[in-house]
């Protein structure tokens, strides 16, 4: 169990510094381990975070797809739980990604609903970041920006910072145009957030967005 546990968090701080194959490694590593020891919802955990790496960073939907079914096979057996939000709201993102906004909706709402009743916040302050980037590319920009800061309360409030990171952008993302100086406000708080917690690409990210702000 504590070799697990290791292997799990090498992964998690490998895939924060952008080290995607290292990652793998030993998350595949861990759900050997995981299956051995029968835990269940650590194995549908660890199947989630490797579809978010293999769709996010690889653009392999196919194989993503293999571990959120095999998640969800866990999961949707046993009482409902924050790792099963966690899913939908994996497989939200990961469709609104890919194009397919209308389904993405559906998976994210879901992923809220269960979320709010099991009282999970930082689940909440996820999916609420990925819906409002549904709903802003749907054009309503407003509602979007009603979710971001929503989410973006909840993460600060309770020290969720990966999720304050994603937020801060969201935020930026569908202010009103005019409103630039707020803009470079919130992207440069989620640049030093995200180079605090040692997020390699989304730093960059930040900094890509900043430059396009000065301009």
């Amino acid at each position: 169990q504590e070799r697990e546990r290791v292997l799990e968090r090498l992964g998690d701080i490998e895939r924060l510094g952008g080290d995607n194959d290292s990652c793998m490694k030993h998350w595949d590593e861990a759900i050997l381990l995981l299956t051995k020891l029968q835990e269940k919802e650590k194995t549908a955990t660890l199947h989630r975070k490797m579809a978010n790496v293999l769709w996010n960073t690889r653009g392999d939907k196919e194989k993503a797809k293999e571990h959120h079914e095999a998640a969800l096979k866990i999961l949707e057996a046993e009482p409902e739980s924050m790792e099963l939000a966690r899913v939908y709201e994996d497989l939200g993102h990961m469709l609104r990604r890919m194009g397919s906004v209308t389904e993405a909706i559906a998976w994210t709402q879901k992923a809220i609903q269960l979320a709010e009743k099991l009282n999970a916040l930082e689940v909440v302050a996820c999916a609420y970041v990925e819906y409002a980037n549904q709903v802003g590319i749907m054009g309503d920009l407003k509602k979007g920006l009603e979710y971001a800061n929503r989410a973006l309360s909840i993460a600060l409030s309770n020290n969720y910072l990966e999720t304050a990171v994603n937020a801060y952008e969201r935020v930026g993302e569908w202010l009103p145009a005019e409103e630039y100086e707020k803009r470079l406000e919130y992207y440069e708080k989620g640049y030093e957030l995200a180079k605090k917690i040692g997020s390699i690409s989304q730093s960059g990210f930040f900094l890509f967005l900043l430059a396009g702000e000065y301009i």
